[in-house]
């Protein structure tokens, strides 16, 4: 855990960053959670911080949603629902209202961007574990929210930031700002029992992702080797730019987030990590 004070405010643009291990919740892992504890205090500090911020929306970006090889997907929809049957765990399971208006807003502002977006248009869309894992957490301490999910698709990493750019844009004028949730596991080949196996450029990317977040510089994400990104094996790079250019950062480093870490672990073979981060 960070013993460092809450990062300062800029403009209200923050977000937080979150893991999305189904085994982290007790009706799944049945008692498997536990050689995850440094992750579930991780996210109580996050909890935490959200209920202090009160946000009345959240941008959940997921890369487990709808994907497409050449855009992006946003959920201009009612509500999402959604359990966790799939991992043994049917009595989990809850709804939540969309922020349809900003949804709406948002999809048109990147389209006027030449951004690639499609809408999801469903009345009632199923809700991802990217989603449900670390909104699970946070609904413990905060449940007065919206959402509007935002699902990574095939695009580059840099487009990624360029969406996350738009993102901040299209809610520069709002008085409170959504906060953004970047649901992102990191690499998958940390150990050899791991789903994977294990790759040495596992453990590189996880500790170079940490050192660009701890540095502040969040849009250095996009200069990581792309030979390394592939062998890691990792599902969060994209979520992470997405963030990265809401929080006002660039390719060229030049802006600059606060990042408090709360914990890095990898204790199945995945690297988790959850922070909180305001913009620059």
């Amino acid at each position: 855990m960070s013993e460092t004070s809450e990062p300062m405010d800029h403009g209200g643009y923050c977000g937080v960053i979150c893991p999305h291990p189904p085994i982290l919740l007790p009706p799944v892992g049945r008692g498997r959670e536990t050689d995850a504890d440094a992750t579930r205090i991780g996210f109580e500090a996050v909890a935490d911080r959200v209920r202090k911020r009160k946000p009345k929306t959240i941008l959940c970006v997921t890369p487990h949603g709808p994907a497409y090889r050449d855009a992006v997907c946003i959920g201009t929809v009612e509500s999402l629902e959604g359990d966790m049957a799939a991992f043994g765990a049917s009595g989990v399971r809850f709804s939540l209202p969309a922020d349809r208006a900003l949804a709406e807003r948002l999809t048109a502002h990147l389209e006027r961007a030449g951004i690639p977006v499609v809408s999801e248009t469903e009345g009632r869309a199923p809700l991802d574990h990217g989603c449900m894992v670390p909104l699970y957490f946070i609904r413990a301490a905060w449940t007065d929210f919206q959402i509007v999910r935002i699902s990574t698709g095939f695009l580059s990493v840099d487009a990624h930031l360029r969406v996350g750019a738009a993102l901040r844009a299209a809610v520069g004028e709002m008085d409170e700002k959504p906060m953004m949730l970047a649901s992102a596991d990191l690499s998958h080949v940390l150990r050899d029992d791991g789903p994977y196996g294990f790759h040495p450029d596992g453990p590189v990317f996880d500790r170079e992702v940490e050192q660009i977040l701890r540095s502040g510089h969040l849009g250095l994400l996009t200069k990581l080797n792309a030979r390394m990104v592939e062998n890691a094996a990792q599902c969060g790079l994209r979520p992470l730019a997405v963030m990265a250019g809401y929080l006002g950062c660039d390719a060229k480093g030049t802006g600059r987030a606060e990042v408090e870490v709360f914990s890095h672990e990898g204790p199945y073979g995945v690297g988790y990590l959850t922070a909180f981060a305001t913009g620059c």
